[in-house]
């Protein structure tokens, strides 16, 4: 797509198709990125969220890569950023000149460059003889580059299938040569095989590695594809994450933390030069140092029988998956993470940043609220999960945006607000250190009604000069007087012991259920404009009065405590109370005097403590009930059944 570029920034393209062999560089990207020169030298080179699904095919130029073909700055060298880039091409080397290949790009000659976050998952192979460099991510980084991989992984399989000796050559999951000043590998990982073809029994060097054939620091890397080495050829190192402990400028220092290998094995046949590790191999390179290990584990469950002349690492070896899965997720502030399904990585632990986006459900939104001014004491809740179990984060926001320290999962409705609507929601957020998700919940209305300020109920004065506190029935007179269900004969008097007529009763009965109407058939004695008519009216309809006869009711006569129990268990059954309470009143002396229609009133009523004995031998019901009795028998009824 490009042929050169120069301090400029590539994003979001995607390519696709064939690409064949280009001038300096093959890429189906980029061909040649040169970021050279004083006065750009300070001004970055960007290429970033760019995919390539073509397949490339190179001939003998100086490098052939999924998306860039050559990276070379040689003078006053500008950065160079190759950031979350992804090739799924196959890319392949053929003919006679030797050269080199990268999932994302064929070689970084010189300059300062960092591949951050960067995936190939397509086949680089190559056929040439005599010599290659061959990787995942970048085939050679030459002396004069600066390079750092982070956070890089290859999931295709690195071949060269032919090599005579006559040229140094080498294969890595994430690069195929480390003599440049590399400084880094942090959070890389290969899943891909990685083949060294044939070699000659020359004197040139060949190195293969899970992640490089050479390095110098090594950290939270891992490596679960197959080093394969075929043939019988010498100066071979082969290791499970680096070949050799070797790179540009002394001394040459490596060093492997929180790392591990496990693969099916090594296959291929040690010679007297040739160096097998699962961790990190060696040959003798004048000037090396041993490499160092910190929480590097390694697994090694099949292939040939492996000679460790130089460095050994025993103390390091697990025995089976399980202890290394152990071992790796229990390495203090870990870089690994469980696979996830397992379908990531064959059920060994993952780098955190292979974890996907977290996802986010919110189970519950905050509901709609009604709240009353000056009163505020509700909050807002959302629930929330998350598929990968990481920490969630809340926060709120209202009509005027985010709101300070609403960072938990209730908020708390803020005091002092004003009578009117209130819209919130929150955003609901997980991370796993680096991919993250969020959520925004449903909006939830405040409502602020207006307080309505009820004046504080004035303590009852007692108008009458007739009923004293000591009077066995002072309470009751209060509660029929404050609550209005009976009034005073005068403004002074209530006569407590004054008979309460039928009228009456009936008519404080329909003053409680705020006097509806009714139609009934009339009685006779009362009268269409008598006080009580109406009242009588609607107590014959619901069935709560009787008359003494057919035709009259007798509105006038004095009610007698039989009739005061009957008519009150009739109320009762109209307002559907429970009226299932009965007591026998047969130690009554007088309970013989009941009349057959009102014992089981009498029964209830004395049941529910509403009636009782005027004596602990009679219950007079025939006598006369008083104002008193009557009050008294209400505001125990009304008490009951209210509570």
């Amino acid at each position: 797509m490009f042929g050169y570029i120069k301090s400029a920034t590539i994003k979001n393209v995607t390519t696709a198709g064939t690409v064949g062999t280009g001038i300096g560089g093959t890429g189906a990207l980029v061909q040649y990125i040169d970021n050279r020169g004083p006065a750009d030298a300070a001004v970055p080179a960007v290429i970033e969220n760019c995919v390539n699904y073509a397949n490339v095919s190179g001939t003998g130029t100086n490098g052939t890569g999924g998306l860039i073909g050559r990276i070379y700055t040689s003078v006053n060298p500008g950065p160079v950023y190759i950031t979350d880039c992804v090739n799924y091409g196959t890319i392949s080397l053929s003919g006679s000149t030797p050269t080199n290949a990268g999932g994302i790009a064929g070689i970084a000659w010189y300059g300062v460059i960092t591949f951050s976050g960067c995936v190939n998952n397509g086949n680089v192979s190559s056929t040439i003889n005599p010599s290659n460099y061959l990787g995942g991510i970048s085939g050679n980084v030459n002396s004069g580059a600066k390079v750092v991989f982070e956070y890089c992984g290859n999931n295709g399989n690195i071949s060269c299938t032919t090599l005579n000796g006559n040229g140094n050559g080498g294969v890595g999951g994430i690069t195929g040569d480390m003599w440049g000043y590399a400084l880094l590998f942090k959070g890389c990982y290969n899943t891909g095989t990685i083949t060294q073809g044939p070699q000659g029994n020359g004197t040139k060097y060949y190195y293969i590695g899970g992640i490089a054939p050479s390095g110098r620091v090594v950290e939270d890397c891992y490596n679960t594809g197959a080093i394969v080495v075929a043939g019988t050829g010498n100066n071979v190192a082969a290791g499970g994450l680096i070949g050799a402990p070797f790179s540009q400028g002394t001394p040459k220092t490596l060093s492997i933390t929180n790392s591990y290998s496990a693969m099916d094995g090594f296959t291929g046949t040690p010679t007297a030069t040739t160096s097998y590790h699962p961790l990190a191999a060696r040959w003798g390179i004048s000037g090396s140092e041993e490499p160092t290990f910190d929480n590097a584990y390694y697994l090694l469950t099949a292939g040939v029988a492996i000679t460790m002349p130089a460095i050994d690492t025993s103390a390091y070896e697990v025995a089976d998956k399980d202890a290394l899965i152990a071992a790796v997720l229990g390495i203090t502030d870990t870089p690994f993470a469980p696979d996830i399904t397992p379908n990531i990585n064959n059920g060994y632990p993952i780098l955190k940043s292979q974890l996907p986006a977290p996802t986010i459900t919110i189970d519950t939104d905050p509901a709609n609220v009604t709240v009353t001014e000056g009163e505020i004491t509700e909050s807002l809740t959302v629930a929330a999960s998350s598929d990968l179990g990481f920490e969630l984060t809340y926060q709120w926001y209202d009509e005027d945006g985010a709101i300070s320290g609403a960072t938990d999962a209730t908020l708390a409705i803020p005091t002092g607000l004003a009578v009117g609507t209130y819209d919130y929601y929150v955003e609901v957020s997980s991370t796993t250190g680096f991919k993250s998700s969020t959520e925004t919940s449903a909006t939830a209305t405040v409502t602020v009604e207006e307080k309505v300020t009820i004046p504080e109920a004035k303590p009852w004065v007692n108008p009458f000069t007739d009923v004293s506190e000591d009077d066995w029935f002072y309470s009751a007179v209060e509660f029929a007087s404050k609550n209005k269900l009976v009034s005073g004969t005068s403004d002074t008097t209530f006569s407590p012991n004054v008979e309460l007529t039928r009228g009456m009763l009936v008519t404080i009965l329909h003053s409680l259920e705020g006097k509806p109407a009714a139609t009934a058939e009339k009685f006779t004695d009362v009268a269409e404009d008598a006080y009580y008519a109406k009242a009588v009216d609607w107590a014959r309809a619901n069935k709560i009065v009787a008359g003494v006869t057919d035709t009259e009711f007798a509105p006038n006569a004095s009610i007698t405590r039989e009739q005061l129990a009957t008519i009150l268990y009739s109320y009762a059954k109209y307002k559907g109370y429970d009226i299932a309470a009965a007591v026998s009143f047969a130690a009554y002396g007088d309970a013989g005097e009941v009349s057959d229609y009102a014992k089981t009133a009498i029964s209830w009523a004395v049941a529910q403590g509403f009636i009782k004995g005027r004596s602990e031998t009679a219950i007079e019901p025939q006598g006369t009930a008083t104002r008193a009795e009557v009050v008294t028998m209400l505001k125990r009824l009304i008490e009951k059944y209210s509570a």
